[in-house]
């Protein structure tokens, strides 16, 4: 008889980590049924064992010692049953996923996103960030920039929940005993996107040439996102100090100065991409589709934005420009021309006088500027109104 001898080997399969975003969409799930009110439950102490559970799996998934920290504080919070001072909102670079919290005090009711860093184009931006300071450093807008962020206060990030979320940008508060002036932003790619896809890639098929049109994509749309807040920044402003009340110049202005500085920091980052472009900064091509996409989101406002808080500073932006030159219509009145070296000489000197007008500070000179230009020129007008009519059919 011939005996078979079999060595039984235990082959020790590897886990694979779960990834941190599963844990935290569960985790926000959980928390967002936490019905506070009903402490006594036996309904809320599941899901509290639960959030404390998938807490612990997060510490175990994230790779960063900051973020960690801040999910064992969450854990605290949690297992102690305290909530009422709220979870804070940590910005902390090189984290995988994220989870924000609110907690309203007047619901007892806990509010939760959980986003997913896009690495590709967080690296893309951090770039575009450093080359930017850069430049502001070595004078290419030859001025004197007061404040300017230590390090990139922007994230770009995919929604993962709530997957209806439909904001563009979260703003994150700092802490008011930071050092760190600059609230902290998170754009959310999937709402941008879907911003172009649905609303501006259809517009510029109707409204630019084929050629142009389809050069266009969301990411341009992300960078003027992004520009425009840095741009904010990389404008010198000024704080007057009377009887010992401080006030930015330019408050003066009342109701026109949200406008006037939505205005100043577009101008702004359209010259601040021209001026890298000529220093051979930016890709090739990447300051026309950044202009092109510009002009393509102030004429959605004027089209789409009915209500829009900024309908009124794309409707004065566009008919400066346009007063000064760079913006045609073709002679069938359908297509927008545009001259981009005319237009950049024309965004320089609108920026010029605009800061001029802001720091003056003169309420009866601004309104009269904003007076001047809030009727658009008849052939862009027609465009609007016929875009618009067919939107609403």
């Amino acid at each position: 008889m011939t005996i078979l001898s079999f060595q039984l080997f235990t082959i020790e399969k590897k886990v694979p980590k779960k990834d941190l975003s599963n844990i935290l969409s569960s985790t926000a799930m959980f928390m967002e049924k936490l019905d506070i009110h009903k402490k006594d439950k036996p309904s809320f102490r599941i899901r509290r064992r639960r959030i404390i559970r998938h807490l612990k799996k997060a510490v175990k998934a994230s790779d960063s010692n900051g973020q960690k920290n801040y999910f064992k504080f969450l854990l605290n919070k949690f297992e102690k049953n305290d909530y009422k001072n709220g979870f804070g909102h940590p910005f902390i670079a090189g984290t995988k996923a994220d989870l924000l919290l609110e907690y309203n005090k007047r619901k007892e009711r806990i509010s939760a996103v959980v986003v997913k860093t896009s690495i590709e184009s967080n690296t893309a931006l951090e770039l575009m960030f450093e080359r930017i300071e850069r430049s502001v450093k070595k004078g290419i807008l030859k001025r004197n920039i007061e404040f300017f962020p230590k390090k990139n206060i922007v994230k770009i990030s995919k929604i993962i929940y709530p997957p209806q979320l439909s904001k563009k940008l979260i703003i994150l508060n700092d802490d008011e005993n930071s050092e760190n002036i600059y609230p902290e932003i998170i754009l959310l790619t999937n709402s941008i996107e879907n911003y172009f896809n649905v609303r501006l890639k259809p517009l510029a098929g109707k409204i630019f040439k084929r050629k142009i049109s389809l050069q266009l994509n969301s990411e341009d749309l992300l960078k003027i996102i992004y520009l425009h807040h840095i741009a904010h920044f990389t404008i010198p402003f000024e704080v007057k100090q009377e009887d010992e009340k401080s006030f930015f110049t330019g408050s003066e202005l009342k109701e026109f100065f949200f406008d006037a500085e939505e205005m100043r920091a577009d101008l702004n980052y359209l010259v601040l991409i021209a001026e890298m472009d000529a220093k051979e900064l930016l890709r090739d091509g990447e300051r026309d589709r950044i202009i092109y996409t510009f002009i393509l989101q102030k004429m959605d406002n004027l089209i789409n934005s009915k209500n829009s808080k900024n309908k009124l500073s794309s409707l004065v932006l566009l008919k400066s420009l346009y007063s000064r030159g760079g913006i045609k219509v073709q002679k069938n009145g359908r297509k927008i021309i545009i001259d981009i070296e005319l237009l950049i000489r024309n965004i320089k000197n609108l920026e010029t006088g605009l800061n001029v007008l802001i720091k003056k500070g003169s309420y009866k000179e601004c309104s009269a500027f904003f007076e001047k230009n809030s009727e658009l020129p008849e052939n862009i007008k027609k465009i609007v109104s016929l875009l618009g009519s067919k939107k609403e059919n």
